[in-house]
């Protein structure tokens, strides 16, 4: 079970890395960044956008399908 958290794990960071901080940036919306982070302890999953002025947030995505990360990352923005 641990494998299979691990692995999508590294699938959302990769997903954040590689698609949805650029498509952000794209947007011209002020989005300098953003980042896939999962606290060790207590298993909760954020995606830290960090807007061109240096303003930061986070976004819950605890559990999210990669639809459901990217629809929650962008909600309000």
């Amino acid at each position: 079970m641990k494998d299979l958290a691990t692995e999508e794990s590294k699938q959302k960071e990769k997903f954040v890395s590689d698609y949805l901080s650029p498509l952000l940036r794209a947007a011209g919306i002020n989005v300098a960044k953003a980042e896939y982070i999962k606290d060790q302890d207590t298993g909760e999953e954020v995606v830290l956008i960090t807007h061109v002025n240096g303003y930061k947030r986070e976004r819950c995505v605890t559990a999210d399908s990669l639809i459901a990360l990217t629809r929650d990352t962008i909600e309000g923005l």
